[in-house]
């Protein structure tokens, strides 16, 4: 266990939240502009709406060494069906 760090905390470096209509598609349309911009990605989270419609997301990015952030939350943004994009710098804040 202690050669894996079995247990300890993993750092993240960013977290992408945004919010998503359900669509039919794979992959699906937002997911080309996660990997032109992420090193690696996780998905950490999905949160269906009240009414079934859209789905909340939450990713843990590691981002290219020659790719910016807001770059990355601005070409999101402009993804047809995703709305609500934050971007969280979470390397020195959130353990998990």
């Amino acid at each position: 266990l202690h050669t894996t760090n079995f247990g300890s905390f993993h750092k993240s470096e960013l977290l992408l939240l945004f919010r998503t209509v359900a669509v039919e598609g794979n992959p699906p349309p937002y997911s080309e502009i996660i990997n032109r911009f992420a090193r690696v990605s996780n998905l950490l989270h999905v949160e269906p709406s009240g009414d079934a419609k859209t789905v909340k997301m939450t990713f843990d990015i590691l981002m290219r060494k020659d790719m910016e952030p807001k770059e990355l939350s601005l070409r999101m943004a402009e993804v047809e069906g995703v709305t609500e994009v934050v971007l969280v710098a979470s390397k020195h804040d959130v353990d998990y």
